[in-house]
């Protein structure tokens, strides 16, 4: 009887750990078949986002083409580049498929860097003293003195020869323990912070001013921001003349904003022109530029200094347009996000650049 009862306290032993085993085998296959639906869903709605991101951006740079041909090769980007209220996008079913945000950038509205040296290989004096005027106002804690030397570091960079401009030395490598400079352009705007004596600090302060991408060296001034046109116009004020250039730069950015003087409004449609009789555009006017100081009633020299005949529309520092364009689009599906940034040249027709986030 002892037995008996010994042996069918062992076989339910034996079932109970069966029954275990079994429970914890079904509880894992069903946890592997809920991460494996979750994943799936993940993926599903990873590869919606993307063509969704994608084919918003590829009609954006399809939209830009067109109204570029309405304007007659002309060029105006939004004068915010805040991004846009979300736009929700829905499939042929009539379902809600993502949300879309997007921002487009004219890479003319900042300084590009990579002009600091001409095609010839000579310097490029008038960018090296807009780079000069934008660091001084912007860098904290950085003088005149300061600025020169910064300009002159990033210049040894990107030139061509191993002389340096600053320091002790005479040599380039002098300056730097564990790398030399490149002496070509900038492939990325942050190798700026390898240049002797730039830092995260001075770099942060004027990275939203500087581009590597643009064409020229012409700025636009139908998009650039105060701060790049203050800069603009602090270097090339001529000596012994005082403008106030902080205050001439308000001016022409708040009547480029349109009546409300408030940017970002739907109202932001006035635009500077080189063209005497400049052409129509759906919503809103282009202002010759010969005429803008009597609209905003600027001094004789600042009239002189924006568009005299020496002024800098003359010598090409400011443009009125643009081909190199910045597209920013971020589709979200469900929560999964999707971020795709182009930069187009509308004169080649060309994507010069391409990320996937």
């Amino acid at each position: 009887m002892k037995k008996r009862c010994r042996r069918s306290g062992q076989v339910l032993m034996i079932s109970l750990w069966v029954l275990a085993i079994l429970v914890i085998y079904s509880i894992s296959v069903s946890y592997r078949m809920l991460v494996e639906v979750r994943l799936s869903r993940y993926y599903r709605d990873k590869t919606k986002a993307y063509y969704l991101a994608r084919g918003y951006l590829l009609k954006l740079i399809e939209d830009k083409k067109e109204q570029n041909a309405l304007l007659g090769g002309l060029y105006f980007p939004y004068d915010d580049p805040a991004p846009k209220p979300p736009e929700v996008i829905n499939d042929s079913d009539g379902k809600m498929a993502g949300q879309v945000t997007h921002l487009i950038i004219d890479e003319h509205s900042k300084i590009n860097v990579n002009k600091l040296i001409n095609t010839s290989g000579t310097v490029n004096t008038d960018l090296w003293n807009t780079l000069k005027a934008l660091l001084e106002d912007r860098a904290p804690g950085i003088n005149d003195n300061d600025a020169e030397d910064l300009v002159k570091n990033l210049v040894d960079w990107i030139d061509k020869d191993e002389d340096a401009r600053t320091g002790a030395s005479s040599l380039e490598k002098d300056l730097y323990k564990d790398y030399t400079p490149e002496n070509k352009e900038l492939s990325d705007p942050s190798t700026i912070l390898l240049v002797n004596r730039w830092n995260e600090e001075i770099f942060n302060s004027i990275i939203d001013f500087i581009t590597i991408y643009s064409s020229s060296e012409k700025i636009n001034i139908n998009s650039c921001s105060k701060e790049a046109l203050a800069a603009v116009l602090k270097a090339h004020q001529p000596q012994n003349v005082t403008i106030d250039t902080d205050g001439m730069a308000h001016k022409l950015i708040d009547f480029r904003a349109g009546g409300d003087g408030k940017v970002g409004e739907g109202n932001d449609d006035q635009y500077f022109g080189s063209d005497p009789s400049p052409p129509s555009i759906p919503e809103g006017a282009i202002y010759y530029i010969n005429n803008i100081p009597n609209t905003l009633n600027l001094s004789t020299d600042a009239s002189t200094l924006l568009s005299g005949s020496s002024g800098l529309f003359s010598k090409n520092i400011l443009a009125t347009g643009s081909d190199i364009l910045r597209f920013e689009v971020e589709a979200d599906v469900r929560g999964i996000k999707q971020r795709i940034t182009a930069i187009v040249n509308f004169s080649t027709g060309k994507i010069i650049y391409w990320q996937e986030e």
